[in-house]
């Protein structure tokens, strides 16, 4: 159930009727838990200056080296709200975070949501 919690708040909500899944928990519009999702907070002042988008792959866990990180986005598997990123010394700064968020992707299933504060 908290996997598909997880998913709900990331690719968000569908409402179907109960007379589809009667005996099923996994519909309606009750609140979701994203707790299940990976999350970070980091301040608008550590933005400013920008982080380079291969750093900050790393630093959230979604590559367990800087090279690593490199090599991701080099190879097309690294994106930043939902775009791919291009460039691996990319700078991530303020005008990247989206509804007070920044959502990091590696590969498919591979998510990480940064909350600015």
């Amino acid at each position: 159930m908290k996997s598909h919690q997880a998913a709900l708040s990331m690719f968000g909500r569908r409402d179907l009727p109960r007379d589809i899944l009667p005996s099923s928990r996994a519909h309606g519009s009750a609140g979701h838990d994203d707790s299940s999702v990976p999350q970070s907070d980091y301040t608008k002042e550590s933005l400013q200056a920008g982080i380079p988008a291969f750093r900050l792959l790393h630093e959230v866990g979604l590559a367990s080296s800087g090279g690593e990180a490199r090599r991701l986005i080099a190879q097309g598997g690294g994106y930043l709200n939902g775009e791919r990123i291009k460039a691996f010394d990319y700078l991530v700064t303020g005008k990247d975070v989206a509804n007070g968020q920044i959502l990091l992707r590696c590969g498919k299933k591979r998510f990480h949501r940064i909350r600015i504060r």
